[in-house]
């Protein structure tokens, strides 16, 4: 089978320990022994060489070229809040180092890299909620491919090695570039600035209405003291406020950018999508030009059903919690509102209900995952929503 590295394919086989390819991918691409000796006539102080001794300079040359050169590098990093641990194998021998996560240490990292000499760098780091996020824009600047895995991807695949559960910066900087090394994770690409400002925006928002609903909560409690209440009052003012400015601040942001003005009109076409709901979807999804199909959409939100059987056991698939639980968020409440009403996907939410062996809630899941479908063809059309194509929809090839 063929494997795919950063974009190149390499044929199965030829990855060697240590090596980014082994010897024989070299002598692959070698001259041919006339093309060489047409060459060396025109070279001044040409003497002819006998064609064994020939051979053995040519075989020489190209065991200190594939012992030295290194096509290809895979480095495992651990990111944490002050520092990043750095695994690399080189030439057989491990490397580990340990960096503080600053512009200091990446230029350090950098330095290191260029030092080894590799043609291709691939940088594979796991998701800490942020802090990785400045490193891999970093790599991505110096041109190294970057890999952002799940945690818990990189946890069950230590657990295959060892039991124990026990665990370190460095093991996981060595997990990390074992797999990378083995497993060819994807490439993780760059979101453009005006959807992360969105997704930003979108998020504070959402906390700010978790915290005003919380004060809310507690002032319905009675309270002695006139100084407290009063307090708590001040506190849900202020929330408002921040949550009206806020509020603003997108609409702002959406109404400079062409780009997200085009989408959110196309958005604001599906029946039940409002602004907001339609500036969450817009700032979690990102540029539609990430996903291949709806059907990885509708995985990146986490609205694919896992199907496990074994022989005649093949039990109804599950939904287990997975993607972008933001996404998913965003999502629901729109599909709420056409079951509600009755329109876009409530219909095909309704009529699932009315099937008995149908949950409620895995109708409105269904739904939420037809919705999805549809906001991908949307965006990736570029056509405003037509309820008739929902009704028929277009066979996939």
């Amino acid at each position: 089978m063929a494997e795919t590295l950063g974009g190149t394919r390499v044929a199965e086989g030829e990855h060697g320990p240590g090596l980014g390819v082994r010897r024989r991918s070299i002598d692959k691409g070698a001259p041919s022994a006339s093309a060489q000796r047409e060459f060396e006539q025109h070279l001044p102080g040409y003497e002819p060489v006998h064609e064994a001794e020939r051979v053995l300079r040519c075989r020489d040359f190209q065991g200190r070229q594939g012992s030295h050169m290194i096509t290809r590098i895979q480095i495992g990093v651990d990111v944490s809040k002050a520092w990043f641990d750095v695994h690399m194998f080189i030439r057989g021998e491990d490397f580990t180092a340990r960096y503080p996560n600053n512009p200091s240490g990446f230029k350090a990292f950098k330095e290191k890299v260029q030092s080894i000499g590799a043609r291709k760098v691939h940088v594979c780091m796991e998701f800490t909620g942020g802090y990785e996020t400045p490193l891999a824009l970093f790599c991505k600047e110096c041109r190294y491919i970057v890999s952002i895995v799940d945690g818990a991807r990189i946890h069950h695949y230590g657990r295959s090695f060892t039991s124990t559960g026990s665990g370190s910066d460095k093991k996981s900087a060595y997990l990390l570039a074992r797999y990378c090394k083995e497993r060819s994770p994807e490439e993780w690409f760059q979101v453009p600035d005006e959807y992360r400002k969105l997704r930003e925006l979108v998020r504070h928002r959402e906390r700010l209405i978790g915290s005003k609903t919380e004060w809310t909560s507690r002032s319905g409690f009675a309270v002695e003291d006139a100084l407290v209440s009063a307090q708590r009052k001040t506190v849900i003012e202020v929330y408002k406020e921040l949550l009206k400015a806020t509020e603003e601040r997108i609409q702002v942001h959406i109404q400079s950018h062409a780009n997200l003005k085009k989408a959110m009109k196309l958005l604001i076409s599906i029946p039940s999508i409002g602004f907001v709901s339609a500036a969450r979807i817009l700032g979690e999804s990102g540029p539609i030009e990430n996903f291949l199909s709806a059907r990885s959409y509708a995985l990146y939100a986490g609205l694919l059903p896992i199907f496990r059987g074994s022989g005649t056991n093949t039990p109804p698939g599950k939904l287990p919690v997975y993607g972008n639980k933001e996404l998913r968020s965003a999502l629901y409440f729109p599909a709420i509102v056409s079951k509600r009403t009755g329109k876009g996907v409530g219909g095909f939410i309704l009529k699932l209900c009315t099937k008995e062996d149908t949950a409620k809630m895995s109708a409105i899941v269904a739904g939420m995952r037809k919705l999805s479908h549809v906001i991908y063809g949307i965006l990736n059309s570029g056509d405003s929503y037509d309820s008739s194509k929902l009704e028929n929809p277009p066979k996939e090839r």
